[in-house]
């Protein structure tokens, strides 16, 4: 599942990335999803790792999928249903 998202995902933001202006959105959209893969692949072998899905839910929601960072945030409270961290990013992406 890990492989398919991150596959849809890579072409989703290509296509964003092509339509906006050359410049610091570009660098730090480059950065987010750089940091994006690192963390899919992590999970891809570690996939019970929830800080792991707390940062794909934040990095996901800066670079504006809000769909795929609900879904990996509810993929770290199934691991932890308990964990303070989880219920901070519920608020923050909340809003």
């Amino acid at each position: 599942m890990i492989l398919i998202l991150t596959s849809a995902n890579i072409a989703n933001f290509s296509e964003k990335r092509q339509t906006k202006v050359l410049g610091v959105q570009d660098n730090f959209e480059n950065e987010k999803i750089k940091e994006l893969i690192f963390w899919e692949n992590f999970l891809s072998k570690n996939p019970d790792y929830r800080d792991g899905w707390i940062e794909i839910s934040k990095v996901s929601y800066q670079l504006g999928d809000k769909a795929y960072s609900q879904a990996a945030l509810k993929t770290a409270k199934v691991i932890d249903p308990n964990s303070e961290k989880v219920a901070l990013m519920e608020i923050e992406i909340a809003k």
